[in-house]
């Protein structure tokens, strides 16, 4: 522990206190609450802190001296950082007090308790839209939600691996998956969280985040015959990787292939949008994997009948859009210049409009010369994401094409 400032160390333990019952899902009042807590620690980090220490650290009884290091490091660990040290030091980070109505989140977490028939109806669609808005306007609810949510193995599976939200991979739902591998049973899931944090810390461009995650991925045995989402977010987090390590990506596209023939069962409904084919192609032509890419866009397209599907569906929009990346990557600008015309940012998914929105509208300034015209409003939604790495990203291309 780093922490000489002692008036810091205390601000600092204040956040770890919140943080922990935000994980443990309530607040720590009681002696039953501390014993509880003292078998969820051990449970999740193989590590104890007796139950007479989480008295006095949540101050159920007196006592004047300040943790040890140790006690707050395995107290960090517990909440997903690596170490104290990493826990956020802007009393930002401390959310207002715990809201204490069980019944909100009961029902908000019984919303993603629903069978894969109902996943399907777009009126059920509807009401989650709606149910993560409201999330989204209660930053302190939401903090809570996620560790309720996280405890349930439907509604785990429901929020964090059906509905990614990826506009907020580096806010409130990249979080979110601290606490569900906090929670997480299986290898699948272990794989699934680190993925996608994989992918977060290649938008943010922090290198650091994106080794330490890579580093859960290294040496997993996949089921082909598994979760397709899952199995797509593997392979592109490796994609990512290599990306930045400038490592061969050879052997990972030929696996991916392979693993793709293997799959037998296909998205419907809500589940369209982590189709493989999807996830994959977005993954290579953001990589600069443009031909390859395409293969999977043309195997959505048949797999998906996209010719019948209609053309405000958010999943179109995302096929379309990639392909229209891609085109113009490959230097196929015309037939990229008229996919433009057809694509409706209003029609983007609402977990990935921000994204999808960047990419389209510098696809859009550089097929149109049109650069300044749509500089600030790219610029803005960069900085509301954090997604740096997508700053030049077509511009870089374009400039690398034009010599």
């Amino acid at each position: 522990m780093l922490i000489k400032d002692k008036t810091e160390l205390k601000e600092r333990i204040a956040i770890l206190k919140n943080e922990v019952e935000h994980t443990f899902g309530r607040r720590i009042a009681s002696y039953g609450d501390c014993s509880d807590l003292s078998n969820d620690i051990f449970k999740k980090t193989g590590q104890t802190l007796n139950v007479n220490t989480l008295r006095r650290f949540f101050g159920l009884v007196i006592y004047h001296h300040l943790p040890s290091g140790t006690t707050l490091n395995i107290f960090a660990q517990y909440c997903g950082f690596s170490s104290f040290d990493k826990v956020p030091k802007s009393t930002l980070a401390v959310q207002e007090n715990i809201i204490d109505n069980h019944e909100i989140l009961n029902f908000l977490t019984s919303l993603f308790e629903v069978d894969s028939i109902a996943m399907q109806d777009l009126a059920y669609l509807s009401v989650i839209k709606k149910a993560m808005s409201f999330l989204n306007q209660n930053a302190p609810l939401k903090k809570q939600f996620h560790s309720y949510i996280a405890k349930n193995r439907n509604g785990r599976a429901a929020y964090f691996e059906l509905f990614v939200n990826i506009d907020s991979l580096n806010a409130s739902f990249g979080d979110g998956l601290r606490i569900y591998l906090n929670e997480r049973k299986s290898v699948e899931e272990t794989v699934f969280g680190n993925a996608l944090l994989v992918f977060k810390y290649w938008l943010v461009m922090d290198d650091s985040g994106l080794e330490r995650h890579n580093r859960f991925l290294s040496g997993f045995a996949l089921n082909r015959k598994g979760c397709p989402s899952m199995t797509a977010r593997f392979y592109a987090a490796q994609l990512y990787y290599c990306s930045v390590k400038n490592l061969p990506t050879e052997s990972i596209i030929l696996e991916a292939r392979f693993s793709y023939g293997q799959l037998r069962s296909v998205a419907t409904g809500a589940s369209y949008l982590n189709s493989f084919e999807l996830i994959f192609a977005q993954a290579l032509a953001f990589t600069g994997q443009f031909q390859e890419s395409l293969l999977y866009l043309d195997a959505a397209k048949e797999t998906y009948d996209l010719n019948n599907m209609p053309s405000d569906t958010a999943f179109f929009q995302s096929i379309l859009l990639c392909e229209t990346l891609v085109l113009f990557n490959l230097k196929q600008v015309e037939k990229a210049r008229n996919l433009l015309k057809r694509l409706k940012p209003e029609s983007f998914c609402f977990l990935s409009r921000k994204i999808e929105t960047i990419i389209y509208l510098q696809v859009k300034s550089v097929v149109y010369n049109s650069f300044f015209q749509y500089q600030q409003q790219i610029e803005t939604l960069i900085e509301e994401t954090g997604f740096v790495r997508l700053n030049n990203l077509i511009y870089d291309n374009f400039l690398i094409e034009q010599k």
